[in-house]
């Protein structure tokens, strides 16, 4: 058992051992590769608020301040970013002060920034982020309000997108936002959504970095203890499967809207509040698990060459957890340039460029990207690659 990282009770208990994982978007030189960590991967869920979350999380200075993860490197981000920007523009008039957590490679801060809004933004990871005047070097967190707020005040709108399951102070995260916030201010913020992930087994979007799978029921009990109520609830497609949520301080008289209600009285009519529930999510992993180590093991037994398309982090894990692999068979590619001629996480196959690949040298193409599938197979085919091409999650399946 394990204190929650949520609600603080002693009652999380184990839901699946991944065993020990590298950091998943940190991708070493062969001169540097030796310095590589590995990390215990644990997930447990806690039977009074049902937060899924990872036992041990490694210190935020190994994952972050060295970062390769941008999100300007995939196309289909990108894209996500510039419907978010349509979101805000529709939204909020340009008087709206605007803070970004996790503002990365500051791509969303500078589509905002182009369209006349006036926006901060807070990252940890130096190297993206250094030359970049209207960015916070620093983690987010309570111990940094009084110095943000002494600079810029308090803000209308407050967002992160991806950020608030990076962090086992979420909690403290969340209880910083709504410091920052003005009393009708507006707090919004995107999370990859359990249901669409871990509680179908989809165990991809477990690793050190993702500390929390959260579930509406979890996300509405840790908003209430950081004085927030969330307002409106989307379900939207990126990431796999996410929430976007809209929330006001406790103390504002809006009403909910009926999106979030719904959505929360599904996921009672599916057992997210019951401890049964999730006993039964091991065993959906556990197949999948074992049905991609029986795929590998026929590659391996024919002496495939396999070519990998992406290196997100949610490869890194499913690649990580297949026991038959001849590494000398297989090479990734991968658009992020800070991964190109490095080594894949725990595997330390290389990672190279589109251009450099002789695609007619390899017998299978596997996209590690798969929420990005479509995009990556035109690709694949436009550069001649003529062989089957598929993905392993949701569940393992020929494309082409």
């Amino acid at each position: 058992m394990s204190v929650c990282l949520s609600c603080s009770s002693n009652d999380s208990n184990l839901l699946y051992d991944f065993g020990e994982l590298p950091a998943v978007n940190k991708f070493f030189s062969q001169d540097d590769v030796d310095s590589e960590k590995k990390y215990p991967l644990v997930l447990n869920y806690c039977k009074v608020c049902f937060l899924v979350q990872i036992e041990e999380v490694p210190p935020a200075e190994d994952l972050y301040q060295d970062y390769h993860h941008k999100s300007s490197a995939s196309a289909g981000n990108v894209d996500h970013l510039k419907s978010f920007k349509d979101f805000i523009v529709d939204n909020f008039d340009l008087k709206t002060n605007i803070l970004e957590i996790g503002s990365n490679d500051s791509t969303l801060l500078n589509l905002l920034n182009e369209e006349g809004f006036d926006i901060i933004g807070i990252d940890p990871a130096i190297n993206l982020n250094q030359d970049d005047k209207n960015v916070i070097s620093s983690f987010f967190n309570t111990e940094i309000v009084e110095k943000i707020s002494n600079n810029y005040g308090k803000f209308d709108l407050i967002f992160g997108l991806n950020v608030f399951a990076h962090s086992k102070d979420f909690l403290d995260m969340f209880l910083a936002a709504n410091e920052l916030l003005k009393t009708d201010g507006t707090f919004i913020f995107e999370v990859a959504y359990a249901d669409k992930t871990i509680l179908k087994g989809n165990f991809d979007t477990i690793y050190h970095e993702h500390v929390c799978s959260y579930t509406l029921t979890s996300l509405n009990k840790v908003l209430t203890i950081a004085g927030f109520k969330i307002i409106d609830a989307y379900e939207i497609d990126t990431q796999g499967g996410s929430l976007r949520l809209v929330c006001k301080k406790l103390s504002t008289n809006l009403k909910t809207n009926n999106r979030f209600t719904k959505l929360l009285d599904g996921e009672k009519k599916l057992g997210y509040s019951e401890v049964e529930f999730y006993e039964s999510i091991a065993k959906s992993i556990k197949t999948k698990v074992d049905k991609i180590n029986q795929f590998f093991e026929a590659l391996y037994e024919k002496n495939q060459k396999i070519l990998f398309i992406g290196a997100p982090a949610r490869g890194v894990v499913v690649i990580n957890l297949v026991k038959s692999l001849n590494k000398k068979n297989c090479i990734v590619i991968d658009d992020t340039k800070e991964k190109q001629n490095k080594l894949f996480p725990g595997t330390h196959i290389p990672v190279t460029q589109w251009e450099k690949v002789d695609f007619g040298n390899y017998d299978i193409a596997i996209i590690l990207s798969w929420n990005y599938s479509d995009y990556l197979l035109d690709k694949l085919i436009s550069y001649g690659f003529k062989k089957d091409v598929y993905t392993l999650i949701p569940d393992i399946k020929k494309i082409s």
